[in-house]
């Protein structure tokens, strides 16, 4: 008779002395963990270093080109990333000292954990809470800086005005948010009138002292002056009159001076462009007959970048338009 064999089922518990993936997870978590906030970390030191101290995360990007979409995906990501890996990192630094204190394990494996596994949490989490610490930092100087412009005394461009009366120069708008994130603004040496107002003599119904228009007519900036744009807008009339020809000039002057500002703020932010040589290229409007941009359009570029910064989608047109130029 055939003897028949049975063979033996494994042991439920020998799977236990298998390497296993979930012990080395927790090792390789902590360390990427405390790698990406320490990155993240040595940013913002070092442009705070620099003097940038409304440096944020999402203004690193762009240096490299990014659109705005772009740099927010990433910093929604990055967010994402470090929040992750702070939850898991508090869980983990319970678990090692739960482990520790009341299941009662070895002294080798516990002496392994306390030396390796909970400095990396900290440091994680500790450098996750200063990262916080300072965007807070940052959203507060945004705000106290944004409401004082909603306020009236901070920052706002007024729309230069196209009419035959002086137009007050823009370097009296004040400061802004860019004075703390990139320093301070550029603008013209033209005094502010609240301050001259002040300081002038006489009876209270004398008028303000009129300022001069800061450039001349044939001062070249960006590739373009007053001049240049006057004739252009004087280019659909056959035989312009003197009445016509003034105000031309006059229109030309607050073009000009809107686009200046533009392209000086342009030219700080993205130094691989030639804004100084060729910035006024990229404010044309090639559909209209003059081949100039509106007034208004060019106050709205304005307002757009004095508000959002390099984050604005104006910015990375003017960009790209400035780059195909060459």
């Amino acid at each position: 008779m055939e003897k028949k064999t049975c063979l033996r089922p494994l042991s439920p518990h020998l799977p236990i002395y298998k390497p296993q993936l979930t012990s080395t997870f927790p090792i390789s978590h902590r360390i990427s963990g405390a790698f990406l906030a320490t990155i993240v970390l040595f940013f913002y030191l070092l442009c705070l270093k620099i003097g940038l101290i409304c440096f944020t995360y999402k203004n690193f990007y762009q240096f490299f080109f990014f659109s705005s979409k772009l740099i927010l995906i990433s910093v929604e990501i990055t967010a994402l990333a470090l929040s992750y890996h702070l939850f898991n990192g508090v869980r983990h630094l319970l678990t090692d000292f739960s482990g520790f204190l009341f299941l009662r394990i070895g002294w080798e494996f516990a002496k392994w954990k306390l030396y390796f596994r909970v400095p990396e949490t900290v440091w994680l989490i500790s450098t996750c809470m200063i990262l916080a610490l300072l965007s807070f930092s940052c959203v507060e100087i945004a705000e106290s800086a944004g409401s004082s412009s909603s306020s009236g005394g901070v920052g706002k461009l007024p729309l230069p005005s196209t009419t035959s009366s002086p137009v007050p120069s823009i370097s009296s708008r004040g400061a802004s948010w860019i004075d703390e994130c990139f320093g301070p603004e550029v603008s013209s040496s033209a005094p502010n009138p609240e301050q001259q107002q002040g300081e002038e003599a006489g009876p209270s119904n004398q008028p303000l002292p009129v300022e001069a228009y800061p450039y001349t007519d044939t001062e070249v900036i960006g590739g373009d002056s007053v001049s240049a744009i006057q004739l252009r807008l004087l280019g659909k009339y056959a035989s312009p009159s003197a009445a016509i020809i003034e105000m031309a000039r006059l229109e030309a002057q607050d073009l000009f001076e809107v686009k200046v500002e533009i392209i000086k703020l342009m030219a700080q932010w993205d130094q691989t462009g030639d804004w100084m040589g060729r910035g006024a290229r990229a404010l044309d409007n090639p559909r209209t007959a003059s081949g100039e941009e509106s007034l208004e359009k060019l106050s709205d570029i304005w307002t757009d970048l004095q508000e959002t910064g390099p984050l604005s989608d104006v910015f990375s047109k003017l960009q790209n338009q400035v780059f195909q130029q060459r």
